[in-house]
């Protein structure tokens, strides 16, 4: 994080998890950004006018990220920008993390990756079912509000890059999404 008086930076540079402590040596992993180090992070900026935040993210944990874009809306509601910058790759939950930003940016190698939720199922033909009612609703009430707040196109079109688990490039992401 770097901060000014007036404008902040904030890197998502990682796996998005719920924690970030290594459970062998009890430190922070600097690969990943944890719930509550990016809470921190965020309480530490204090009132800024802009806030930009820079993304190099495989995703990860679906409600750490959804978690994140509501601190983030609240940062939003007391008045400041959001702009986000999609350094090198903005991948699952990081991608619709990025949509809570005012303005997204991408670079010309920026990567942009959907896909349906995932998980893994252990049991009888009704635990796999509930599992699957819970990765619909996590992909209706989660990813997809989100995804249409930036969304140029109709929600079925959304919808069909995230069932073909599509890689897309910055003049692609133009083409479906509101980002620069």
């Amino acid at each position: 994080k770097n901060i000014t008086s007036s404008e902040a930076d904030l890197f998502v540079y990682g796996e998005i998890v719920d924690d970030d402590t290594d459970w062998w040596t009890g430190e922070k992993d600097p690969s990943m950004v944890g719930l509550l180090s990016f809470k921190e992070e965020l309480d530490n900026i204090g009132n800024v006018q802009k806030l930009n935040v820079y993304i190099n993210s495989p995703g990860g944990d679906v409600f750490t990220a959804s978690t994140m874009i509501n601190m983030l809306q609240r940062v939003k509601d007391k008045g400041t920008t959001i702009n986000a910058y999609v350094d090198g790759l903005s991948a699952s939950a990081a991608s619709f993390l990025m949509m809570v930003a005012d303005n997204i940016n991408l670079y010309k190698n920026s990567i942009v990756m959907v896909h349906k939720p995932m998980s893994f199922a252990f049991g009888n033909a009704n635990e796999m079912q509930k599992t699957i009612d819970a990765l619909n609703k996590i992909e209706e009430s989660v990813m997809m509000p989100m995804y249409m707040n930036k969304s140029k196109v109709k929600e079925e079109e959304i919808k069909s890059l995230i069932d073909a688990e599509t890689w897309l490039s910055a003049k692609d992401m133009d083409k479906y999404f509101n980002v620069t």
